[in-house]
């Protein structure tokens, strides 16, 4: 697997990609907070495979911000035999991972991006469910899809990681979080308890709210958040603010549910008056703290990178290919790198 610098557009949402030189203007959404109110769209966007190329980048947008790699990588040594793996994937099926379902899981051997960051990324997967981002498990570390597409471009644009200051809002006891704990001397995570300031250890636990952080100006180098930009309340004041605590250079690794086909980001829920008003119908995801649930307050569509344009970034989204001997499977695994100019 490789990544490779693909061609970079402008996002001319609700429109074909094919008619984007007919004429038509990009769609202008209101980004809250701009001067204007309005943000062109660009988009940076890096396939992966062969098929791209750096040199058919458009430069009217300019080029993606990752370096284009060798085809080589695109094949992973085999470093032991096909009887050994099956039985090490048996050892780890044994450990008790599958211990309380009497469902029937698929389990097959593969490599782990996540595993990969501080050890051999043999290892093998198993399936327990149809919903594959949440599903498609790493037996050695427990990581899921999106963790490991982070680990694989967090590799690729920063490979000394482990000199870097990291952040992490929200993470989660498994996968990369636990791996980037253990290998990053710099990094340092924290999660948003309601009423705490920020910057205070409770419990043991550093409180961060992302849309005001304790840290000083430019003092991080990686700022990374999986699955929390649609579950805050001002998306533009987050990204602001993690802009402020970036050193030049610095990025902002994030995941969550995107639909470019919505051209304008809409909040699901505002505060008001320190009151949760509903505008549509209430979603939750998992949470790892409190009562297990985090409310959707955003629905992210085409317009995101006017947001992160006002906010001072450069934001490239990865799409990694399906693999499944990666476990790199199911919807919204799209890697959003926000560099910091």
């Amino acid at each position: 697997m490789w990544l490779a610098t693909g061609p970079s557009r402008a996002l001319d949402a609700g429109v074909n990609e094919g008619q984007s030189g007919s004429g038509a203007s990009p769609h202008l959404c209101a980004v809250p907070g701009s001067p204007t109110g309005r943000v062109r769209l660009r988009a940076q966007i890096v396939t992966a495979g062969p098929e791209s190329s750096p040199d058919r980048a458009s430069p009217a947008v300019g080029r993606a911000q990752l370096p284009a790699l060798p085809r080589s990588t695109l094949t992973v040594p085999h470093h032991c035999s096909v009887e050994a793996e099956r039985a090490e994937l048996r050892e780890h099926l044994m450990g008790g991972l599958t211990g309380t379902s009497s469902r029937r899981l698929l389990a097959f051997p593969g490599e782990c991006f996540v595993c990969g960051l501080g050890r051999s990324p043999r290892t093998g997967y198993i399936e327990r469910g149809s919903w594959a981002r949440d599903e498609l498990i790493c037996v050695r570390c427990r990581s899921i899809p999106r963790e490991r597409c982070v680990a694989h471009v967090l590799q690729r644009i920063r490979p000394h990681w482990r000199q870097l200051r990291i952040h992490e809002s929200s993470p989660s006891n498994r996968g990369l979080s636990k791996a980037l704990r253990r290998a990053a001397a710099g990094y340092s995570c924290s999660q948003f308890l309601d009423g705490v300031e920020p910057g205070r250890v409770v419990d043991g636990v550093r409180c961060e709210d992302l849309q005001s952080l304790s840290f000083d100006d430019k003092t991080l180098d990686v700022v990374l958040t999986q699955d929390v930009m649609e579950h805050v309340m001002d998306p533009a004041r987050v990204l602001s603010e993690i802009h402020r605590v970036l050193a030049p250079g610095g990025v902002h690794l994030a995941t969550f549910p995107w639909n470019p086909d919505i051209q304008c980001s809409r909040p699901r829920a505002v505060e008001r008056d320190g009151h949760v008003v509903h505008l549509l119908e209430p979603q939750f995801h998992g949470n790892p703290v409190g009562d297990g649930r985090s409310l959707v307050t955003w629905d992210w569509g085409a317009d995101l990178f006017g947001y992160a344009e006002h906010a001072g970034f450069a934001l490239t989204v990865v799409k990694l290919p399906h693999s499944r001997r990666h476990g790199i499977d199911g919807e919204y695994r799209d890697v959003f790198v926000f560099s910091r100019r």
